[in-house]
């Protein structure tokens, strides 16, 4: 089979590079437009019906951010399959071929797998899940199969139209054709998605046909040029771009690949005449509005990508290392032309010209942007006592000279074995150039044996004592009148809340049987997928099942106490830790988060309310790795790029919002988020193996840690007699719908919680998935709490869904079958 394809640039944001801002590919649209034009009687629409395929919705390119009824196959399981029906072929229509039309989307970010399409049960075509913008698959018997980019989701799928055309001969007069996508054999799992719309023909003719398609690029956010995509019949016709504030520029309609086009540039300076309406004319008279594009909105986020380096982040003492940024050129494209001004603090926060004495250092960089804004950051630095050659001799054991390094910096034993696990990270690694080594070594001065205390969890680090530096010298340095607060030490009451305690099922009435059944589940899934897993089950606090399952990468079997990478799970954490301030009447969710953080503009849109940063509906979709609680500048990135977020438009799933919540959670006590954590869920509850430092995804825990946390949830804010929150602000912490200023979105969403009902657990069943397949399940009708700890999903993931299912299914079944026999 031939395949033909016609490739566009894919847009990467990358140093002096062009970049496209966030629009539909032209080209594809207008190309499917001109083909419908040329003989639209027969065309159809592609879908009419599906009596096959796994539904689940997901975001198409016309579903505003909402997912759509679709069904899906993946291309690593060949006993899958799509099948459904084309409309009826028209017994008037007369013509050498009928075209149908559907909606689809693929992944076209992990490569290109190969799928199958099956006409009335015969293999027409193989077709990959490629990401050119269009391509065409010449078919066994004729026929073409073509695909036609609308648009790419957040991760790069391919989101846009399919058209089979096929022979008359493949058709019969009103009747449907029968259409069957299969994957071939492959280990990657992509998947292809059919969207239920039976509309899709009327859709695109009624709703996104244009006489003229338009987009704009910027080079390196400086000149822009705009492109002019038409029909073929306007070739050789001149085109005038005009604003209310006068000529934007004109040029002539040139023939090209099939369509006419043209593109005028539009130097910087001359884009303060951008202002709607912005309107394009081609001979007679206007043809189109062009929507003003939002440049200074790609600017103020490409700016959030750069970063400001030092020539040396361990030094000797003496003149501290200077700063810059490492992309000067590109940031005076972005922000204007703005002078660095760095200023110097000791460990003791006081301001200082220059290192006297080894030991930890912060500098505080600001500089002004053309429009005024005032940015900040902050890095720390560290100074050693002599030159770094000998320095690290004395780290590595190489030196005892009692003059040298080891006699300054007196490390004690903890902090020697310390510094053996960082270096060993690190091998051969110079780390006068790592800022990480700096942050180490600077934590770790701070960080004694003895400093310890009783957190034996291991839920501190010199990361966070770094961090936790930061935090005082914001304090310090801001000059704030706001008051430190302190949570109330957690409440007992005299009745005893639930706690998990071990028991034997068979005493309590549960069917060996129905056990065996989990078992079966959990052992299979270990050994298919060579992914380990612990899996945990109580009802009413008892705990019916708990066991390991599987080997750890060096071989040896897992056991109950490994702790499993929780991923997601943690904003489940973040959440819980935040309602306790919610509580106790330190936090309103339905308050500015300009309320808290004092960088933020106290006026002004968008209003940014603390519960939006927990349900995903902040605008913040679009971030970087910039967008981190362990950024401690995070609070001037907000206030710089806040402006051009758009709140409550839309759910679109993102970590900074937690990452702010941290935020308010820190400014608020004074404290880092990993050692409010300790003192207030994981001392309190036991999780005597978990270990949790952001807001977002880095708990490392075990299965029974798990389970305490969603044990305490069930009982709606108690366990072991400790009260953590009233059950008023457990209700709140659940899911609740989501209104912006269109209307509903499209799902509830708590602070940390989703629904997560199904397989036989009720529709209240709560609690948060993870990127890492561990489960959480608690679900108050069985009054069960659910979870299987593991760090991956492994790479089939219909497989691990499918497992899954059966797991949940397993464990409902045992619930319902003892509670039936009571």
């Amino acid at each position: 089979m031939k395949i033909l394809r016609i490739s566009t640039a894919v847009a990467i944001l990358l140093l002096y590079c062009c970049v496209l801002l966030s629009q539909m590919p032209m080209e594809p649209r207008a190309r499917l437009q001109a083909r419908i034009d040329k003989d639209p009687r027969s065309w159809f629409e592609g879908l009419s019906r599906v009596p096959r395929g796994t539904d689940g919705p997901y975001e198409s390119h016309r579903s505003k951010g909402k997912r759509d009824p679709a069904v899906v196959v993946r291309t690593n399981d060949i006993n899958k399959s799509v099948e459904w029906q084309t409309q009826e072929v028209d017994a008037d229509v007369k013509a050498e071929a009928f075209r149908f039309l559907w909606t689809c989307g693929f992944g076209s970010n992990q490569g290109n797998e190969q799928l199958v399409l099956f006409v009335n049960g015969k293999e027409r075509f193989s077709f990959t899940t490629s990401n050119d913008s269009e391509w065409t698959v010449v078919g066994s018997g004729g026929g073409q199969l073509t695909f036609s980019l609308m648009g790419r989701n957040q991760y790069g799928a391919s989101l846009g139209y399919m058209v089979l055309e096929a022979p008359s001969s493949w058709c019969e007069s009103g009747k449907p054709l029968s259409l069957q996508i299969k994957p071939a054999a492959s280990k990657a799992d992509i998947w292809y998605r059919l969207y239920k719309y039976d509309n899709s023909l009327h859709y695109f003719l009624t709703r996104e046909r244009k006489q003229v398609y338009s987009s704009w690029r910027c080079a390196n956010f400086g000149d822009a040029t705009l492109t002019i995509v038409t029909q073929l019949n306007f070739a050789g016709k001149q085109v005038v771009v005009s604003s209310p504030k006068g000529s934007i520029g004109s040029g002539t309609l040139l023939h090209r690949e099939g369509l006419a086009r043209t593109e005028l540039s539009v130097p910087r300076a001359q884009q303060r005449l951008l202002e709607a309406p912005i309107l394009i004319h081609i001979e007679p008279g206007t043809i189109d509005t062009i929507d003003t594009p939002a440049f200074e909105e790609s600017r103020i986020k490409a700016f959030m990508e750069e970063e400001i380096v030092f020539e040396k982040y361990i030094f000797p003492v003496g003149e501290f290392p200077s700063a810059a940024w490492k992309h000067a050129d590109l940031v005076t494209n972005l922000i204007g032309t703005a002078a660095l001004k760095v200023d110097f603090f000791n460990g003791a926060f006081e301001r200082v010209e220059k290192a006297g004495m080894p030991g930890r250092y912060g500098a505080m960089i600001s500089c002004t942007t053309a429009s005024g804004f005032q940015v900040r950051r902050f890095v720390t630095l560290y100074c050693i006592p002599s030159t770094y050659e000998t320095w690290m001799q004395s780290l590595l054991g190489h030196t005892t000279n009692p003059a040298g390094p080891a006699a300054n910096e007196p490390w004690n034993e903890f902090q020697r074995s310390e510094i053996a696990r960082f270096l060993s990270r690190k091998k051969n690694a110079a780390l006068l150039h790592d800022p990480d080594a700096s942050v180490f070594f600077a934590g770790l001065s701070d960080m004694k044996a003895s400093s310890l205390g009783d957190n034996s969890l291991g839920n501190d680090s010199p990361r966070i004592r770094d961090r936790q530096w930061w935090i005082d010298f914001k304090k310090k340095s801001s000059g704030s009148s706001q008051k430190v607060i302190q949570l109330r030490p957690l409440v007992t009451e005299n009745q005893r809340g639930t706690i998990l305690k071990e028991i034997d099922p068979s005493t309590m009435g549960y069917r060996s049987e129905d056990l065996e059944e989990i078992r079966k589940v959990c052992a299979s899934w270990a050994e298919q997928t060579s992914e380990p897993n612990v899996t945990l089950i109580a009802c009413n606090g008892d705990i019916i099942f708990h066991e390991a399952f599987g080997k750890n990468a060096n071989g040896t079997p897992v056991a109950k106490t490994t702790p499993m990478w929780m991923a997601s799970i943690t904003k489940l954490i973040a959440g819980t830790l935040a309602m306790q301030f919610v509580d106790q009447g330190f936090v309103d969710l339905d308050a500015p988060v300009a309320k808290y953080l004092t960088e933020l503009p106290k006026t002004g849109t968008p209003v940014l309310t603390v519960r939006d940063l927990f349900t995903h509906t902040n605008g913040f979709g679009w971030h970087g790795e910039w967008a981190s609680d362990w950024n401690m500048t995070l609070e001037n990135y907000l206030a710089q790029c806040l402006p051009v977020c758009h709140v409550r438009e839309r759910y679109q799933y993102s970590r900074m919002g937690y990452a702010v919540a941290g935020k308010i959670l820190e400014q608020l006590s004074g404290r880092s988020v990993p050692s409010l954590y300790y003192e207030y869920l994981l001392k309190p509850l036991g999780m005597s193996h978990t270990i949790v430092d952001n807001t977002y995804g880095s708990c490392q825990s075990t299965a029974y840690d798990i389970a305490l946390l969603g044990q305490m949830l069930l009982n709606k804010g108690t366990a072991g007699g400790l009260r953590f929150f009233s059950e008023e602000s457990f209700e709140r912490m659940l899911p609740q719908p989501i209104v912006g200023p269109q209307g509903r979105l499209e799902r509830d969403w708590g602070i940390g919680t989703a629904w997560l009902g199904g397989n036989g657990l009720g529709g209240k069943t709560f609690g948060h998935e993870a990127a890492s397949g561990a489960l959480l399940r608690i679900d108050p009708e069985l009054h069960m709490v659910l979870v299987s700890a593991r760090d991956r999903t492994g790479s089939n993931y219909t497989e691990y869904e499918s497992f899954r299912n059966r797991l949940l299914t397993a464990a409902a079944k045992a619930i319902k079958n003892k509670q039936a026999s009571r």
